[in-house]
């Protein structure tokens, strides 16, 4: 139980919107905790085009792009 307390305070998570007709992606935050994701999430406002959503994020890419790309 110790080391899952550990792992959900990790700040690995993005929140991101994806429009429905195209699945682009607009990344809105990283470096988020799971919960602080989630608590986004709930809060946004609901859209007919797109979603908010939230993932972890990978380890060496950011959805197609290099993570030193990002920076």
């Amino acid at each position: 139980m110790e080391g899952n307390k550990n792992q959900n305070t990790m700040k690995n998570y993005a929140v991101y919107r994806v429009y429905r007709d195209s699945f682009e992606k607009d990344i809105l935050f990283t470096n988020l905790t799971r919960e602080e994701a989630m608590t986004l999430v709930q809060n946004a406002p609901n859209e007919k085009n797109s979603m908010v959503v939230f993932d972890e994020l990978p380890r060496d890419m950011l959805w197609g792009i290099k993570a030193d790309e990002y920076e």
